[in-house]
């Protein structure tokens, strides 16, 4: 890794940061935002298929990291480093498909004007011009495509050979991350 650049990390500290935020957003945010978007707004599901439960339950489950996320912001104003860095694009990203939900953006309002101030600038406008250009029709069929494969991937199983080459074993049942745990030793 190199550490240079205006949006890359400082240092190793920052490079440290960088990806504990991106990985919060990932695997705290990322999963519920999504669900926003798509019961609320996205493409895919068809209006028809969306569920307002879904929706809710996401939008229940957010608030604690949009309360992390807010606190974090109200002291620091971005995510690494007193500056606008690849963990502020990372992040924001991953709110964004949480617009759909305004509910939680009026209850963080720190993270309400970092993520407005995210979009207003120049790269970020720009790309969204780019990607409105884009057919409605090519998009929904990109994400369709993306989910199918997804849900036809074969995954391998927990306990092959796969999951000991990354350390990784089967966790105890009842275990929150099953099957995501790391092991002291193989």
């Amino acid at each position: 890794r190199k550490h240079d650049g205006p949006l890359g990390p400082a240092d190793h500290a920052e490079d440290g940061q960088t990806g504990m935020w991106s990985l919060w957003a990932a695997t705290e945010v990322e999963p519920h935002s999504i669900l926003v978007l798509y019961h609320r707004a996205g493409n895919p599901p068809p209006p028809a298929k969306r569920d307002p439960a879904v929706a809710e339950a996401a939008v229940a489950a957010l608030r604690a990291p949009f309360a992390v996320l807010d606190r974090h912001l109200a002291a620091n104003g971005f995510m690494v480093g007193g500056r606008f860095t690849v963990a502020d694009i990372n992040v924001a990203e991953v709110l964004r498909y949480a617009m759909p939900a305004p509910e939680l953006f009026e209850g963080a309002p720190a993270v309400k004007a970092w993520l407005a101030a995210c979009h207003h600038r120049p790269a970020f406008r720009r790309m969204m011009a780019e990607r409105e250009r884009e057919p409605v029709e090519e998009r929904a069929d990109n994400l369709v495509e993306q989910r199918r494969a997804l849900e036809n991937a074969e995954w391998p199983a927990r306990g092959t050979e796969t999951w000991r080459a990354f350390g990784m074993r089967a966790a105890s049942p009842g275990a929150r991350n099953e099957g995501n745990t790391r092991s002291s030793r193989q």
